[in-house]
């Protein structure tokens, strides 16, 4: 195998550049007396924290601080986050950095967890800073809106700012587009009806003098319909003329074989251009019925509204059936004629001067404009920041403040081997919607990680993160990356209403768009440009075009568009003992995120994931437990709240697969049994939530704890990670 891919490394470079600093770690965290197989440098052990917004953060904050209890986590190599898991991993590597240098106080020497014992008060006499930390995160779960000025209206603000840019660069556009539309249909018309009059007045007796009428209706017809009319006629005449070809290459082929290829592009192109040509010369008429339609133009706007806020809400599942995925694309397309029809309506009352206003306005807004700092994204990621990445000043006083330290501080700074680790990857979708290659078309995309050393995809190659998009990439863009939900031409397991190009179309107009441009790792060695609203904004963003792995600017995404359990990443480097912390979405159990993992990792990586026959998944299911009690049918409780499977590698190997999942059992402290009285969707909330307070937040944190401490009893888990009685005490 090439050592490289383009400017890019193969996945065995990365790989053992990880294990030289997961070596190096391992002398920080484990013990002198460690265990032996511990040392193995084929043993390694990962915990994968799944999507699901501040819920899956919550969630897996218990999950850790139970396992922490029993002295797992410093066994532990790589963290693997995805999305909402990316909050709390990505918080637990910060203030791993905060340590080493030192910014958190004496907190001892040996391995450190930052977020406190769950038994330890927040105001108990002489609290930690790690019960601080704990605090703080309790605190701020409603990251969103932290006050202090920041609230519900600045985020209405920065929606509406968002809409405003992009709206006024491609309806300039448009403007000019149509201008020289009308100019050209206006020449074409005199030119026209001059022709056909001389015509009659040197023909007065002749057959002229009879069609001259029509010609003169057919010169006054737009030339976009003229055009649609000659792309329409170009595909009859040519789709009549496929069937001699039949006859002439009745015998099998070389050539019959190309001719047909050539048959079908043409057609195709000619079927697209037929469309948008109609398209463009219907605006005419559509404004004169523009004030009849107003009330349809407004409900489509509120349609689509509705539409974003639904896929929203369904996280990381495909949204709705296909009577909404119908009103969806029917309202975009409403929406998308009404700002077609406005950009055709001020180019007609305003030419011939409305370029000279519209084509400046295009070029300037549109070109200096970062499409990485203006946008729903970065604001995301601010607010991230500072709940999970404050500085450590700000914890210890305990109220919000910017996170200073967070936004210049790079991936590549954090997470060395003198940190105590684990090692972490950062999962993010690289979209690839018109990759030649089929596999990354057909998914979407591709798992493109983030982390200290490399960054990278299977599709790209992978590239050193200290030297790669010129020393812009920080642990905070990375966490709120992975976690871009909202994002054109790109949706959960690589399907969804926003994959359709119409309501992608709409989306990037409309600045409904939270994910990264980044440079390709093949083409290091290039300045990255700044990505603005022309390029790749026009290309890439608006027509859905240019969007695979040769591209020298990529888009990535919500690492759940392609795998939402984080789990993918980890299989591929063969870790033999994997604990999941699975809290996405999931209010029918149907388990499409593992569905999707046991199905990716078996055609791409020849690994067979085997549950073990009285630890499957069915035991996760509310209402699982046989012969159940009254009170255990009042809160639909499941037999359990983990599940356990055999992963079987092609070399023949086997490790552990342990899914905690978020779900109600028996012996859970009564006060998650009060909360699912008054929240009957616990511990399924709507992802849409973000906004939680310090109840939910403790709710489910309290959930993840009692689930893991049940799965720490159990004797496979005990083996793999070689708990005895000494290493818990």
């Amino acid at each position: 195998m090439s050592k490289h891919i383009g400017n890019a490394v193969n996945f065995d470079t990365v790989q053992q550049a990880e294990r030289d600093i997961i070596t190096e770690q391992r002398k920080h965290r484990l013990p002198n007396d460690s265990n032996a197989h511990l040392d193995k440098s084929d043993h390694y052990s990962g915990i994968a924290i799944s999507g699901g917004g501040i819920r899956s953060a919550s969630f897996a904050l218990g999950i850790l601080q139970a396992l922490n209890a029993k002295h797992v986590l410093p066994q532990i190599d790589y963290l693997s986050t995805v999305s909402g898991g990316g909050y709390i991993g990505s918080s637990w590597t910060w203030f791993n950095y905060l340590k080493r240098l030192g910014k958190l106080g004496d907190t001892g020497k040996g391995y450190f967890f930052p977020f406190g014992d769950r038994d330890e008060g927040a105001r108990s006499e002489g609290s930690s800073i790690k019960s601080s930390i704990l605090s703080y995160l309790r605190q701020h779960a409603s990251y969103l809106v932290p006050g202090f000025g920041i609230n519900y209206f600045s985020g209405f603000a920065v929606v509406f700012r968002n809409m405003l840019l992009p709206l006024l660069v491609y309806i300039s556009m448009a403007v000019v587009l149509f201008c020289g539309i009308i100019a050209m249909e206006h020449f074409i018309t005199q030119a026209g009806a001059s022709i056909f009059t001389e015509l009659s007045t040197e023909h007065p007796a002749g057959d002229l003098l009879l069609i001259a009428p029509v010609l003169n209706d057919v010169a006054r017809i737009n030339i976009s319909l003229l055009l649609a009319l000659t792309s329409l006629g170009l595909l009859s005449i040519i789709g009549l003329s496929y069937g001699p070809t039949s006859f002439l290459f009745a015998r099998t082929s070389t050539t019959g074989y190309r001719v047909r290829t050539w048959f079908q592009r043409i057609m195709g192109l000619l079927v697209i251009s037929t469309v948008a040509f109609s398209f463009i010369g219907l605006l005419p008429f559509f404004i004169e019925q523009f004030s009849d339609t107003l009330p349809t133009t407004l409900s489509g706007c509120l349609g689509v509204v509705g539409g974003v806020w639904h896929f929203i809400q369904q996280s990381k599942r495909q949204a709705g059936g296909l009577p909404t995925k119908l009103i969806a694309i029917v309202s975009a397309m409403g929406i998308i004629i009404a700002i077609a029809a406005f950009s055709y309506w001020v180019a007609l009352h305003y030419s011939p001067n409305a370029w000279k206003v519209a084509l400046p306005l295009a070029l300037l807004a549109g070109t200096f404009v970062s499409l990485n700092v203006f946008g729903l994204g970065r604001m995301y990621r601010d607010r991230l920041i500072e709940t999970f990445m404050p500085n450590a000043d700000t914890v210890r006083a305990q109220h919000w403040a910017p996170a200073s330290e967070a936004a210049v501080t790079e991936l590549s700074d954090v997470n060395t081997g003198a940190d105590q680790g684990p090692y972490h990857l950062l999962n993010t979708n690289l979209i690839l919607t018109t990759s030649a290659d089929n596999k990354f078309k057909g998914r979407g995309g591709d798992n493109f990680i983030l982390s200290s050393q490399y960054c990278g995809s299977d599709a790209t190659g992978w590239t050193e993160t200290a030297t790669y998009n010129q020393h812009n990439l920080t642990l905070g863009t990375a966490m709120a990356t992975s976690g871009a939900a909202v994002n054109p031409h790109a949706g959960p397991d690589s399907q969804g209403i926003t994959r359709n190009p119409l309501v992608s179309f709409l989306m990037f107009i409309l600045g409904l768009r939270m994910g990264l441009y980044i440079q390709n790792p093949r083409y290091r060695s290039h300045r990255f440009q700044i990505p603005n609203y022309l390029k790749p904004g026009l290309w890439q963003g608006l027509l859905g075009q240019g969007l695979d792995e040769h591209a020298g600017s990529l888009t990535l995404s919500d690492g759940g568009h392609f795998e939402n359990t984080a789990t993918y990443e980890l299989i591929r480097r063969r870790v033999k003992s994997i604990i999941i912390s699975e809290a996405g979405q999931d209010v029918t159990f149907s388990f499409q995120d593992i569905a999707n993992l046991i199905e990716k990792v078996r055609v791409d990586f020849g690994v067979h994931i085997k549950f073990l026959e009285d630890y499957g998944i069915n035991h996760l299911v509310p209402g699982s437990i046989e012969d159940s009690t009254p009170f255990e049918q009042r809160y639909d409780m499941a037999k359990r709240g983990f599940a356990i499977a055999q992963i079987e590698y092609p070399d023949g190997s086997k490790g552990h697969l342990f899914i905690i999942k978020a779900t109600l059992t028996r012996d859970l402290p009564a006060d998650l049994y009060g909360y699912k009285d008054a929240n009957p969707n616990f511990p399924n909330q709507t992802t849409m939530d973000q906004f939680f307070d310090e109840v939910q937040s403790e709710s489910y944190r309290e959930l993840g704890y009692q689930l893991a401490k049940q799965l720490c009893q159990h004797t496979d888990f005990r083996l793999a990670f070689h708990l005895t009685e000494k290493t818990e005490t």
